[in-house]
């Protein structure tokens, strides 16, 4: 299995990334962290573990207020995903921005750090080039006005994730956002929502080499048969079949066509 890739100085935050690989939804899928002392040690560990996300605090090293061992790693390693991670003020937080470092999301402590939150953080990072894919393929296939629940529908259904959720994420109810996706000419929530889940389901078994029933458990099903009774639905065949069609291509179409695209 592929660990997951850290820079982190902070012995508190340290002891929280290990115990969110191990106990959330990347338990299983990962088989370690390896933490590096520097920028450059990581950037070795990143060509052994290639598509490995890398959990850091942007400003590790850093003497100023630009995070500048990040953006250089980042210009070096441009497919390695990074996660960040750290306490950081109100500044620093502008400096990320205005820098223009690309995080795959950003982890604050006591904010948006739950275990599960980083749990689903390395997954979403995992192979982090195919989600960009697929953000840039439905960005093309909805319109304007749906941009933001494309998004959404990205980032939440690698974890457990359901159609009020979302409506949630949109200010909206669920019934709201039936007819909104009634109106931008895409599939029912529910569907897009189901079609997503397989794609990460594929996206993970490809990139971790686990079974696609142990992924589909630790990233968005219940239990095997809810996955499998999905895949039958949807494309009318087992879990082993969709496997053997190129399933990350077969899922990733069938999504894009119901959201009103080409495949």
């Amino acid at each position: 299995m592929t660990p997951v890739l850290a820079l982190q100085r902070d012995p508190g935050l340290r002891a929280r990334i290990r115990a969110g690989v191990r106990s959330g939804a990347a338990f299983g899928l990962v088989d370690s962290v390896r933490f590096a002392s520097g920028w450059r040690e990581l950037g070795r560990l990143t060509q052994q573990s290639p598509g490995s996300p890398a959990i850091v605090d942007p400003y590790h090293g850093a003497d100023g207020p630009m995070p500048s061992g990040a953006l250089a790693f980042q210009r070096e390693h441009p497919s390695c995903p990074l996660i960040g991670y750290a306490a950081i003020d109100t500044d620093q937080r502008r400096s990320l921005l205005a820098a223009r470092l690309r995080l795959v999301t950003l982890l604050l402590p006591e904010l948006n750090d739950r275990l599960l939150c980083i749990g689903s953080s390395v997954l979403l990072g995992a192979d982090y080039d195919a989600v960009l894919r697929m953000k840039k393929r439905l960005r093309a296939a909805v319109p304007q006005e749906a941009q933001e629940f494309a998004e959404h529908l990205v980032r939440e259904t690698v974890g457990p994730c359901h159609v009020r959720m979302l409506a949630r994420r949109l200010a909206c109810c669920r019934r709201t956002l039936r007819r909104r996706c009634a109106s931008w000419g895409t599939a029912p929530p529910r569907r897009l929502v189901t079609l997503a889940k397989l794609f990460h389901v594929e996206r993970l078994a490809r990139w971790s080499g686990q079974p696609r029933g142990a992924v589909a458990l630790a990233v968005a099903y219940a239990d095997y048969a809810n996955y499998k009774r999905a895949v039958r639905r949807e494309f009318g065949c087992p879990p082993s079949a969709l496997g053997r069609r190129t399933g990350v291509d077969t899922v990733a179409s069938r999504l894009i066509e119901s959201c009103g695209g080409r495949s």
